[in-house]
């Protein structure tokens, strides 16, 4: 079962920080799950919100302004807020769960196609995953990985993505029920639960045998299960 960083580790450093990534590489996670914008310019960024308010010491939305102020922009823990090539540059050991966040699919597979290369980046260690379901065709038509999220699902929306051959459906773990997920495996589907951050949910999960990966605020508690 891929344990995976849920932007990072937020419980331990700020969230979608390079600090959170660097400490998930070294301490045992298999993956990192962080969200991707783009700005005026087309360049993309790490960034939950549409706005740099919450997590940076200057407020801005990402998608109205320049590459050249966003990288004057400073993090609230002093850092610089990280782009996506910076990402991919520093951390080729782990799976990478990018979550678009806009509409941007075309974009970010472009980009993906143009960069791997040049920072010896693997591709098969590459999830794309987005909560729109406009993003998912465009993803299947691409040569790489990829995930449908959700927060509930259904039989309805599990025939419907099955059509699409993803490799992984992204569940709430809140709103998971075993038999809701064992209809997606069934279907050929692997299972991520998104965001699991109790020791209880783990070892409930991990004896069903049914999930793939767990994102949680802490990786560090799926080592000890």
């Amino acid at each position: 079962m891929l344990k995976i960083g849920h932007r990072g580790i937020p419980t331990q450093f700020l969230e979608n920080s390079l600090k959170g990534f660097e400490y998930c590489s070294e301490f045992g996670a298999n993956g990192i799950e962080y969200d991707v914008r783009t700005d005026r310019d087309g360049v993309f960024w790490i960034m939950h919100d549409r706005s740099t308010k919450r997590t940076c010491t200057e407020a801005v939305l990402l998608a109205d302004t320049a590459t050249a102020l966003l990288e004057q922009i400073r993090m609230c823990d002093g850092s610089t807020i990280p782009k996506l090539r910076t990402v991919l540059e520093r951390f080729p050991n782990l799976l990478h769960n990018m979550e678009l966040k806009t509409t941007a699919a075309a974009a970010l597979i472009s980009f993906l196609d143009e960069t791997l290369a040049e920072v010896r980046f693997p591709k098969e260690q590459i999830v794309l995953t987005s909560f729109l379901p406009e993003n998912w065709p465009i993803f299947a038509q691409s040569r790489y990985r990829f995930g449908c999220l959700f927060e509930h699902i259904n039989e309805q929306d599990i025939a419907h993505i099955a059509e699409l051959q993803p490799e992984f459906v992204v569940l709430n773990h809140a709103f998971a029920e075993e038999k809701t997920v064992r209809s997606c495996v069934d279907s050929k589907l692997k299972v991520w639960l998104y965001t699991v951050n109790d020791r209880a949910a783990v070892r409930f999960w991990k004896s069903t045998e049914l999930i793939d990966g767990i994102i949680s605020d802490d990786f560090t508690l799926l080592n000890e299960m």
